[in-house]
């Protein structure tokens, strides 16, 4: 295995083990009670599509948000009836102990869809500037409560993090520095 292969392969494996370690709990959140906080802001709707059996992908672009570049992939046969995706951006403040907010917060809405038939993808980009060792998603509750969001890949070299959902939700990631002072190059 040549040197970027192996840096590769060692910036995944503690990608995967701190967002098992968050998993677990072993992480220090803004809350009295562990937990983290979310304090809903305001909505705005930056996306809107018509949905059916094709599934279809949905860039959001020059929404004036700091959503732009996210995507959300739809496959063939995820919706069990027609229906209409609505992604807004929220604007509300993410507290943490550990662990750098994106600032980036999507509500994702399948039009009264409570669950699909096959996962979507949410793909998010982060800048190469970002020193960063993982990037956990999370689901936020209407309590502000975080669960967190299956990583389904995370490809350091393009900056790129794909997460997977069955369900609508109101989706957060945030980066994660490694404790052990390995940085993406």
């Amino acid at each position: 295995m040549n040197s970027a292969a192996r840096h590769k392969a060692v910036h995944v494996f503690f990608s995967i083990m701190l967002g098992l370690a968050l998993l677990c709990g072993h992480s220090a959140h803004a809350g009295a009670d562990g937990a983290a906080e979310y304090a809903f802001g305001s909505t705005q709707s930056v996306l809107q599509k018509d949905i059916g059996a094709k599934g279809a992908a949905l860039a959001v672009q020059q929404s004036g948000t700091p959503l732009d570049g996210l995507v959300l992939d739809v496959p063939a046969g995820a919706f069990p009836r027609d229906g209409k995706i609505t992604i807004g951006y929220n604007n509300g403040t993410l507290k943490l102990n550990t662990g750098t907010p994106s600032g980036q917060v999507a509500v994702i809405d399948f039009g009264g869809v409570q669950a699909l038939e096959k996962p979507v993808t949410i793909r998010v980009s982060y800048a190469k500037t970002e020193q960063v060792s993982g990037v956990v998603g999370y689901a936020i509750d209407d309590r502000g409560r975080l669960e967190p969001v299956t990583l389904s890949r995370i490809d350091p070299d393009l900056n790129v993090a794909e997460f997977s959902t069955f369900v609508p939700l109101v989706f957060t990631w945030v980066y994660l520095e490694s404790p052990f002072g390995i940085r993406k190059q």
